[in-house]
């Protein structure tokens, strides 16, 4: 189960029926702060497949799936990660902290970096977590 207020347009999740996954949200039917039932469009002008917010699950963060998102691995001796939309966002796979990806947030030009640690463990936090830093829909297709 997600909780209702992590769910946004657009985030990627699964859902029980292996067909219907991933699932891709286009729209929110109904949302309050307990019960949120989402929705995916099919057909022009048919009725979207909806899934409660209990019914579904996350989608877990891989490294083949930062790579989708548009991420590029750096020539580092460390996994680290930077996408090239914004010089306001990297993503390093700590692997020694079972797996935390933290967040950069700095400018390059200045060389200064204000290191907020967050724990991104799925794709939907990913996707909200990069729309509140950069104010831009992380793209991805699975």
């Amino acid at each position: 189960m997600i909780q209702s207020n992590e769910l946004r347009l657009g985030n990627w999740v699964n859902t029980p029926r292996k067909d219907h996954s991933p699932f891709r949200i286009d729209s929110i039917e109904y949302c309050t702060k307990d019960y949120c039932q989402v929705g995916m469009s099919t057909i022009e002008g048919g009725h979207p497949l909806t899934w409660d917010n209990k019914d579904i699950d996350s989608i877990s963060l891989t490294e083949d799936l930062i790579i989708r998102a548009g991420f590029i691995k750096a020539d580092s001796k460390y996994k680290y990660y930077y996408h090239p939309k914004t010089v306001l966002f990297a993503l390093q796979n700590v692997s020694d902290l079972e797996g935390e990806i933290k967040i950069v947030v700095g400018r390059t030009s200045s060389f200064s970096f204000l290191l907020i640690s967050i724990e991104i463990k799925y794709l939907h936090h990913l996707q909200n977590v990069f729309y509140s830093l950069t104010g831009e829909e992380l793209n991805i297709e699975l």
